[in-house]
């Protein structure tokens, strides 16, 4: 089982998100109020209500009961039901969360936010080589992107953060991670990883491994959602 849903954070009002406050969990809303920046405040608040809302989705349970925790080195959890698993990620006011049955990373990212310079410093061997072949600079930015969000999805799935040089990790051959990815609203880019249930395995199709269901969240739907509890 994987599902994704997103959402716009600036569709958000002020008054909105400071109505999420005292439906997030005490650490986070500490957190979020230490917060000077608007704009991070919001990412702050609106990620843990989605990661609410999606679990609640996946699980029929409310999104009130959940109770988080955090990995050694920053990766979210949840505690209340055995077996499900989710990450989250935010980048130039979308947020998106993913959730599984299995263990997962995710990541989205505004194209053209990474400049191409700075792709060769990042890029594998063989994902060089697919950048090289572009013919033009929209396409070398989206695949500069596409390989950004590959390697942050598939550290966030390991939940080690980056305890290596981003060049050293190929995605185009990285047969123990599966990658679930696309565009959203035209310019944003997402990847979803979670491990290859396949590998090692005689028969590559042995195990089915689901695509993700993806789908928008209106602001209200995640308000009503969380007032309910």
């Amino acid at each position: 089982m994987l599902k994704a849903i997103y959402t716009d954070i600036d569709q958000f009002s002020n008054d909105e998100i400071k109505s999420l406050l005292p439906h997030i969990s005490e650490e986070r809303r500490l957190f979020a109020l230490q917060i000077k920046n608007s704009k991070r405040f919001a990412e702050c608040v609106v990620s843990e209500a989605l990661a609410r809302v999606a679990l609640s989705l996946a699980s029929g349970i409310p999104a009130g009961d959940f109770v988080f925790g955090r990995g050694e080195k920053g990766k979210p959890f949840q505690t209340t039901v055995p077996g499900l698993f989710f990450n989250i990620s935010h980048s130039n006011g979308l947020c998106l969360c993913a959730v599984s049955d299995s263990d997962v990373g995710a990541d989205i990212e505004k194209s053209g936010r990474i400049k191409l310079k700075r792709a060769k410093a990042f890029l594998s061997e063989r994902e060089l080589a697919e950048y090289e072949k572009a013919v033009c600079d929209g396409d070398r930015a989206l695949l500069a992107t596409k390989f950004w969000c590959r390697k942050e999805s598939y550290l966030k799935l390991l939940g080690t953060g980056f305890d290596r040089k981003p060049a050293e990790i190929d995605t185009v051959s990285l047969d123990e991670a599966v990658f679930d990815e696309g565009v959203i609203n035209s310019d944003f880019w997402y990847c979803i990883c979670r491990k290859n249930l396949n590998l090692g395995l005689d028969k590559p199709d042995q195990i089915a491994q689901s695509r993700p269901t993806l789908n928008l969240i209106k602001t209200q739907d995640i308000v009503v959602s969380l007032k309910k509890c």
